[in-house]
């Protein structure tokens, strides 16, 4: 019987209900189900234009599979002015005018806010999926009383093609802020359960009923047939007119097809140039064509992980790939390697060696992504992952800086296991192209206090007493240890008084990055003193800080190198370097926090604060440092902007 029938590719796990906090909506529920059914019914409470635009967003993903339709029943924002006038009109057939206006209303100016964005490509699909009846939408009045407010259920089933079928009611509304931003539940029903299947049964037929205009207390009118002949006169027009990608991006495509055809390397492009955009329409490519079947990304930390997910959950292609995630609170090697067929997984590179011995023998048609690639080089990697690359048909390594400092053993075994690099694309040539904004660069300059002094001795008597007893002191740990001085240095925290006594506005949207805890704890009295909206973002801080920042509930996070990576906060305008590294590595992961370009501020142009030592002779660290960023603050778009 088809009621009892199981569906493929895991769901048959499926827990009976999910909560924010516990399970992450999206990833654990909406998008399996979203990637595996042939259909998918939906009543939603009350919706806008701006909530319709947005929820467009999901229109490719919801259907992406050749047989995939949707029906969606929403009901439009009754402002004050439309229940009163809906109270007293006694004329049914003026109602019934009124409530068409409002729902051809509401998606009209759904395609108008559409069309007024920048992805013509998006306006386009949701066009076409409506002009081909694959999406169709009813609007839902509430008539149960005569001051009837808003119409606020949130049902909704899945059919698979098999017969299987998966209820689901709860608090999520059909929305990015409803799956992952909101704190919400769903209760889900299996038509395989004996326990569910009534409840399956029930909510089909409340469905039905809705959809049909038969439920009592709802009135429902779709949407009129001039609205749909706007709708499939800009769906028409999708074959005609492909959508360009502007020339800027161009680096992008040129990278893909440099890897594509020599299958195993490193792409280098500056931060916020699209390496994770780049890789993703790589992996598409593949999985399109068949030469693979699934991929892993692995990345450090948990942030970038999670952005990682976003992106696939966004991605038409990547999105029908059953999720996996291996990181933070997620344990999924186990079920990844179970299923690699059709799957990716999200892996912390810290738990590669655990996913080495987990995958099955043979060949393995996957890609493997490694994300921020400098970091494979570490000595517990190079012992434990050497020839692990070799089973992946596609290995593609991510960076804008993949040269470990002082580090050969770590470059070398990089090389071995990714390649080389294949693609190069600069921070300079991605602020002439305008894909990175320009910056300005200030100096803070310190000078090293008797105590700084003592303490760079200090290292030096180290280093002579282990040579004296034999024990190895090389190279790289002497310039560590000296830097380490540098980074800390004493007189640091009251120059940082000063600048902000001298200019508060560098606080405003803006990072500052310390060595140390300890030295990061000394800045914030001043900069309490300049702003109340600020905080810290250490190891042991909640990640829901960087989404404050990114908000701008915060002016400023004070950080060691938790937000090095990876992170993309489009309208940070300041970088105060209170510490920095030799190596260019950290600096440009550093930098390229705040050089991302803001489309609300077309303009940007970011500032770079950087602490450097007055008296460096010219073949130092700071001194070098300093030359390299003042020569890259000269750079700006080629455009003249």
């Amino acid at each position: 019987m088809s009621s009892v029938a199981l569906p493929e590719n895991g769901l048959e796990l499926l827990e009976g209900e999910y909560r924010s906090g516990t399970h992450e909506l999206d990833t654990d529920f909406f998008g399996p189900c979203l990637a595996r059914c042939s259909s998918y019914d939906r009543a939603v409470g009350y919706f806008t234009s701006h909530a319709l635009a947005a929820w467009a967003a999901a229109v490719p993903r919801l259907l992406a599979g050749p047989e995939a339709s949707v029906r969606l029943v929403v009901g439009p924002l009754l402002l004050a002015e439309d229940k009163d006038a809906l109270l007293h009109m006694t004329d049914e057939e003026a109602r019934t005018s009124y409530r068409q206006r409002m729902a051809d209303m509401l998606l009209e100016d759904t395609v108008t806010r559409l069309e007024s964005g920048s992805d013509q490509a998006r306006l386009e699909l949701f066009c076409m999926f409506l002009a081909t009846g694959r999406l169709q939408i009813r609007f839902a009045f509430p008539a149960h009383v005569p001051d009837a407010d808003l119409y606020h259920e949130k049902f909704g089933i899945f059919y698979f093609s098999n017969g299987s079928r998966i209820a689901f009611s709860g608090s999520a509304n059909e929305t990015a802020g409803g799956y992952r931003r909101n704190f919400e539940y769903v209760d889900v029903f299996r038509s395989w359960n004996a326990h569910d299947a009534s409840r399956v049964e029930s909510k089909i037929k409340k469905f039905e009923a809705t959809w049909d205009g038969t439920a009592p207390g709802l009135i429902i009118r779709k949407p009129s047939a001039t609205v749909l002949e706007r709708v499939k006169a800009i769906s028409a027009r999708s074959p005609r007119r492909p959508v360009e990608r502007p020339r800027r991006w161009a680096h992008q495509d040129r990278a893909r097809a440099i890897f594509l055809e020599r299958k195993r390397g490193i792409l280098e492009m500056a931060t916020g140039t699209g390496k994770t955009r780049t890789a993703l329409q790589i992996a598409s490519d593949l999985l399109s064509s068949g030469e693979i079947s699934g991929l892993i990304v692995t990345a450090p930390g948990n942030d970038l992980l999670d952005q990682w997910g976003r992106e696939i959950r966004d991605s038409a292609e990547l999105s029908r790939l059953v999720l996996y995630r291996h990181y933070g609170g997620y344990h999924d090697i186990g079920r990844y390697t179970l299923s690699l067929q059709g799957s990716v997984l999200l892996c912390s590179r810290q738990a590669l060696p655990d996913l080495r011995r987990s995958l099955p023998g043979g060949d393995i048609s996957l890609l493997i992504v490694q994300d921020e690639v400098h970091g494979l080089g570490s000595p517990r990697m190079r012992r434990e992952l050497t020839g692990f690359h070799e089973r992946f048909p596609y290995v593609l390594g991510l960076s804008a800086t993949p040269e470990r400092d002082y580090d050969e053993e770590g470059n070398s075994f990089i090389d071995d296991e990714i390649g080389p690099v294949i693609f190069r694309f600069g921070m300079d040539e991605a602020i002439r192209n305008r894909i990175l904004c320009p910056f300005m660069y200030f100096p803070v300059e310190y000078d090293l206090t008797d105590g700084d002094r003592h303490r760079l001795q200090q290292v030096f008597a180290r280093r002579e007493a282990a040579v004296r007893a034999g024990q190895p002191w090389p190279e790289e740990k002497l310039y560590l240890e000296l830097s380490r001085v540098y980074k800390t240095a004493e007189e640091k925290p009251s120059r940082f008084r000063e600048l902000i006594g001298d200019y508060p506005g560098v606080l405003r949207s803006s990072i500052i990055f310390v060595e140390t805890k300890e030295l990061g704890e000394s800045l914030l009295n001043a900069i309490g003193f300049a702003t109340s909206a600020y905080s810290t973002y250490f190891d042991d801080d909640p990640k829901e800080r960087l989404e404050e920042l990114s908000s701008g509930d915060l002016d400023c996070l004070v950080c060691c190198k938790r937000l090095s990576e990876g992170i993309d906060i489009r309208h940070l305008r300041n970088v105060v370097l209170v510490s920095s590294d030799k190596g260019r590595l950290q600096t440009i992961q550093r930098i390229g926090r705040t050089l991302r370009i803001d489309p609300e501020s077309p303009h940007k142009i970011a500032q770079v604060t950087d602490f450097t030592w007055r008296d460096a002779p010219a073949d130092h660290a700071e001194a070098q440092r300093r030359e390299w960023l003042e020569w890259l603050s000269t750079i700006r778009p080629e455009d003249g902007s």
